[in-house]
């Protein structure tokens, strides 16, 4: 069942608090900013009732995205990043950060992914969210975390994330905001 329009201009699937899809798939953590695991990917029909017309997949795999129907159109970033502590997405930040930007500026929602949905798509969310909002490591995740409670951190994340909001120039696009 839909419900209301998201800030992204789409109708989206209604729940509970009204963020997360069905069977938990996908969970809307600012308006037209989507987290999830690999089992939203394998739903064209789930990223179809959301709105999501831009996939981000971290994950040691590229997803098959052209199998299904309904997947026509979807603009898609993938990042190789296998889930262990050394992985290094800081390298990655700003290719993703601009990927979620450029498709927001376009008006799409988009999905980041990771294999579970619980640490390399939350850790690149929680980078975006930190640049866009300018917000401080602490802050966004947990801003992320009293969305998603199972979120988890690479254990490189706090430094990593510092360095990179220091290191990063300001975000050229107007703050994402929370409608």
């Amino acid at each position: 069942m839909l419900g209301a329009r998201g800030g992204h201009g789409c109708e989206r699937p209604e729940s509970a608090g009204g963020r997360a899809g069905r069977a938990g798939h996908l969970l809307e953590v600012r308006p037209g900013l989507y987290l999830g695991g690999a089992a939203a990917v394998a739903e064209p029909g789930l990223l179809r009732e959301a709105g999501i017309t831009a996939v981000l997949a971290v994950d040691s795999e590229e997803p098959d995205l052209t199998a299904g129907a309904g997947t026509e159109g979807l603009r898609r970033l993938f990042v190789r990043a296998l889930d262990e502590p050394e992985t290094d997405l800081l390298s990655h930040l700003d290719r993703c950060a601009a990927f979620i930007g450029q498709a927001r500026a376009e008006g799409r929602a988009v999905l980041v992914h990771c294999h579970a949905g619980v640490s390399r798509s939350v850790a690149v969310v929680t980078a975006f969210v930190m640049k866009t909002d300018q917000l401080t490591f602490e802050k966004a995740y947990e801003s992320l975390q009293t969305i998603k409670p199972e979120a988890k951190r690479l254990q490189k994340s706090i430094q990593n994330y510092r360095t990179y909001l220091k290191n990063s120039l300001l975000w050229t696009q107007p703050p994402f905001h929370r409608d």
